[in-house]
């Protein structure tokens, strides 16, 4: 689950959730359900939103995340 400061108008224009479902929060939040799936496209996906985001688990998620951030950071090191 992730979850989106950001209306669900916003979100929903970025983010295709074919896989997931994407239901509001509030006016100005929310969340991203979607079942277990490739969770290094998944962390991209969310990611490639543009609004800040937390996400809620699975741990996969969280773990595929921070690999990715960690490659990423990687990739730019020296340049």
């Amino acid at each position: 689950m992730v979850r989106f400061a950001a209306p669900l108008a916003v979100v929903s224009d970025r983010l295709l959730a074919e896989a997931g479902s994407l239901e509001a929060i509030d006016d100005h939040s929310c969340r991203y359900v979607s079942a277990p799936d490739a969770w290094e496209w998944r962390a991209i996906a969310v990611a490639l939103v543009g609004v800040p985001y937390t996400i809620e688990g699975p741990p996969e998620l969280i773990a595929s995340s921070r690999e990715l951030a960690a490659r990423m950071a990687r990739a730019t090191e020296g340049g």
